[in-house]
């Protein structure tokens, strides 16, 4: 009431003092301001009023996400015109999302919650994360079947064993390309490239020895015959320094090496080849019983791998990292490292069909593992199992780790077409 609450006044049609306010769907607009212009109707003296502030669930800075162009980014760096990524429940795939609002930052309670495969995401204990109910079912009219319940629950009312949804991939390339993109990746796996000195690859790979001989003005530091009867060299490739500059990696070491600044807006063959580059220089093939395997690539710095691990998002490859502490005697006694292990079927079926090894033996034998699965898959023995239709386009991670880190700030944003956001691969939702 404009009155003061007056039962005489001429603007009476205006109403009574109001008592309560409710808003609905507070992340799509202006809440603060909102109640800004509505708090002087309440504070007429006239009766008393009450609200019960609805705060809203969101993620912390660090946090990654994808915009609609297929870039990976903090969360507190993204703008409103980038749009962001979410996931399609109907048509099962990614969702181009745009962003609609941001919500004014503030500090709420925070929980950083890992997964089985090393996925992480921090943010409020309210904010919605896609589960998979193990032992909630509903029946499904047109299968004719139960199937395990998929819903949005608060990340407070999720348990350690619980498993979540991770989207299964994100196809989205840039246009970006890098010159010698396999040799960028060879030498961020076995290269030195710090300040001041001439990128140096270290290898005894023939392959990879031989391309540099080949195409480059070089140097030999140093050379040798192993013990299994290779040639090593280290090599010194003269003129390579600007291409290093112009991705923002030159002057990198140990833990402070990264992957290009632009290694998620590449096309796909420049992203296949520099990551190929790399798990020619730090990664292997175990062939095991039966002809199954695994394919693994390690690093002493779980950074690397973590960046690894959302590029290959792209191609539908996934993979778990762990921490190997090392042997406790002889060579390497006491150097551990992280490893990247890929051994899911159709993640190593996507490998071979869009990454590969330039290097021979290797290839040879991830050839050997892609050709018995194919095979494998033909005799319908534990063949994949068709996936439950609320789970199409998705994977399920269980939590192994849930730890309360306090009040922290917090951002939220709104996407519009389905709701929902990507936090790295995890699927959340609007609040």
């Amino acid at each position: 009431n404009l009155n003061m609450g007056g039962k005489k006044s001429n603007q009476k049609t205006a109403g009574p003092t109001p008592v309560s306010w409710v808003c609905d769907e507070i992340g799509k607009f202006d809440f603060k301001k909102s109640w800004e212009a509505a708090k002087p109707s309440f504070d007429t003296g006239k009766g008393s009023w009450r609200i019960s502030p609805w705060l809203l669930g969101c993620l912390t800075a660090g946090n990654k996400v994808w915009t609609k162009d297929g870039d990976l980014i903090n969360i507190e760096d993204l703008k409103t015109k980038q749009g962001i990524i979410g996931f399609n429940e109907k048509l099962q795939k990614y969702s181009k999302e745009e962003i609609t609002h941001w919500q004014e930052n503030y500090e709420k309670n925070c929980l950083k919650i890992t997964t089985s495969k090393g996925k992480v995401i921090e943010c409020s204990d309210d904010h919605p994360i896609l589960k998979r109910f193990r032992n909630k079912s509903k029946w499904d009219n047109e299968k004719g079947v139960k199937e395990r319940v998929v819903e949005f629950v608060e990340a407070k009312e999720l348990s350690i064993n619980d498993t979540i949804c991770v989207i299964d991939e994100i196809p989205l390339f840039g246009e970006e390309k890098i010159e010698h993109s396999r040799l960028i990746g060879q030498l961020i796996g076995d290269g030195c490239y710090i300040k001041d000195q001439t990128p140096t690859l270290s290898t005894c790979d023939e392959e990879v020895y031989n391309y540099v001989f080949e195409n480059f003005d070089y140097k030999i530091n140093n050379h040798y015959v192993t013990k299994n009867n290779k040639n090593y060299y280290d090599i010194r490739i003269k003129n390579f320094t600007k291409n290093l500059k112009k991705l923002g990696i030159y002057g990198q070491s140990k833990d402070k090496k990264t992957l290009p600044n632009n290694v998620f807006r590449l096309c796909k063959k420049d992203l296949s080849e520099l990551l190929g580059g790399f798990f020619d220089a730090d990664g292997h093939v175990t062939i095991q019983s039966r002809n199954r395997g695994t394919i693994a690539l390690s690093s002493a710095y779980k950074n690397l791998l973590d960046d690894v691990v959302m590029a290959l998002l792209k191609f539908g490859i996934h993979g778990t990292i762990n921490y190997n502490k090392g042997s406790d005697s002889g060579f390497g006694k006491g150097i551990g490292c992280y490893i990247l292990t890929i051994n899911d079927r159709n993640s190593i079926f996507n490998f071979y069909e869009n990454i590969n090894f330039s290097i021979k033996y290797k290839q040879d034998k991830l050839e050997k593992i892609y050709n018995f699965l194919k095979e494998y898959e033909k005799t319908g023995i534990r063949s994949i199992r068709p996936k439950n239709k609320n789970m199409k386009g998705l994977r399920t991670e269980r939590i192994i780790s849930i730890e309360n880190v306090g009040f922290k700030e917090v951002y939220n944003l709104t996407a519009n077409v389905t709701n929902t956001y990507l936090a790295g691969a995890i699927v959340t939702h609007n609040t």
